[in-house]
């Protein structure tokens, strides 16, 4: 029974290893493009929407891989907009997107 608890603990140990250790299958640069893409479309949309908003700030922003054709962009940004009914106010906004990969482009 030692025996059989030693082998069970080994194959936990070494799957939880292979678990962290598994490379992704979206990469490093992948994530970047994401990042910076979502960021002039949220940056021109805002423009486009609140002509009188300045100063966009993300304060946030990650992805993260959810499975091997999706990532999660979850962000968090803010900026002063300036209404007649409010007057000038600092507007944060927290948000995320589901992004799955379009199987016609290839990967470079």
């Amino acid at each position: 029974m030692k025996y059989l608890s030693l082998l069970v603990f080994l194959f936990a140990m070494q799957w939880s290893w292979s678990l962290v250790h598994d490379p992704s299958n979206v990469s490093e640069h992948i994530h970047l493009g994401i990042q910076d893409d979502l960021k002039r479309i949220i940056s021109e949309y805002i423009q486009e929407n609140l002509p009188s908003s300045k100063n966009l700030r993300f304060e946030r922003f990650w992805t993260e891989a959810i499975k091997q054709d999706r990532v999660k962009a979850s962000f968090i940004y803010s900026f002063e907009d300036d209404t007649e009914v409010v007057g000038p106010a600092r507007v944060e906004i927290e948000g995320y997107a589901i992004l799955n990969r379009d199987s016609t482009t290839d990967e470079e």
